[in-house]
């Protein structure tokens, strides 16, 4: 039994962060609204005008090969600007 009893404290809070307020992951949230009639096109193009994803065709391929452009509930949703699709998949459907 070697303890090993290392008190290396490595969170020292200098307090440069009082600019930004952002969340603790680190990545700006993005707030997207999708309303009731909205299909995948539509919703991947509203992702790419907030920068979320680059290329809005190439992500509604993604949800209709992935079964997800029929699950799409409508609501507002928050976003991580660096999700990724199957991660924004899961936030804006129920599959």
């Amino acid at each position: 039994g070697d303890s090993n009893t290392s008190t290396s404290s490595g969170l020292v809070s200098d307090g440069n962060e009082t600019t930004t307020t952002a969340p603790a992951s680190g990545g700006d949230k993005v707030k997207i609204s999708i309303t009731s009639g909205e299909d995948s096109g539509t919703v991947a193009k509203n992702l790419q005008d907030f920068g979320v994803v680059s290329d809005s065709s190439d992500f509604d391929s993604y949800l209709v090969k992935e079964g997800y452009s029929n699950h799409i509930i409508p609501g507002v949703y928050e976003i991580p600007s660096n999700a990724g699709y199957s991660e924004i998949a899961n936030i804006i459907s129920h599959k």
